[in-house]
């Protein structure tokens, strides 16, 4: 653990090499110049932060997305279709709660999808019937993947458009 005195070292000779790097970045026009200026800042502040052994280790780690579809990474790998559009999210909102969401909205209890307004603007009511216990929000994300609908089409009905469309892509289904 670094001590008081070598914080305070290192805290200025990062404030200085800050104010040499930022006095030299003004002083360049090309961008290509100003980017390898930036990188080498970067460089020297590593370097600092070794010296002094600035480093802390993360010890809490902690979930708090995940994704939720009908589709595999596998039936869109490049993204090319955009099936990632079907996806609902449910995610950590605090206090052991989590959301099912979906482009902004976000599943009730009553599996209805409402509008998720900013966190300050969410009334007591909203919280008691848009918020779930993990298990119950996967378990809602869960049924609800299906019936997602994207532009008048259901995730279920562009999958088996996909399914139809990998069996006649097959060369065995093919009629002579």
């Amino acid at each position: 653990m670094i001590d008081r005195e070598a914080w305070n070292d290192y805290q200025a000779q990062r404030v200085a090499l800050g104010r040499r790097f930022k006095a030299r970045h003004t002083e360049l026009t090309d961008e290509d110049e100003r980017e390898a200026n930036w990188e080498a800042f970067d460089a020297e502040v590593a370097a600092l932060r070794q010296k002094f052994g600035v480093t802390w280790v993360a010890c809490d780690f902690k979930a708090t997305e995940y994704q939720v579809s009908i589709f595999t990474e596998e039936e869109d790998p490049e993204g090319y279709i955009g099936l990632s559009a079907w996806a609902l999210k449910v995610a950590y909102r605090g206090r052991d709660r989590w959301a099912v969401l979906h482009h902004g909205l976000c599943l009730s209890n009553t599996g209805t999808w409402d509008y998720e307004s900013s966190p300050t603007n969410r009334e007591d009511e909203f919280l008691a019937t848009h918020r779930f216990g993990f298990r119950e929000a996967l378990d809602l994300a869960e049924k609800a993947a299906p019936d997602i609908t994207v532009n008048g089409r259901t995730a279920a009905e562009i999958k088996i458009e996909l399914s139809m469309k990998e069996n006649t892509d097959d060369p065995q289904d093919a009629q002579p």
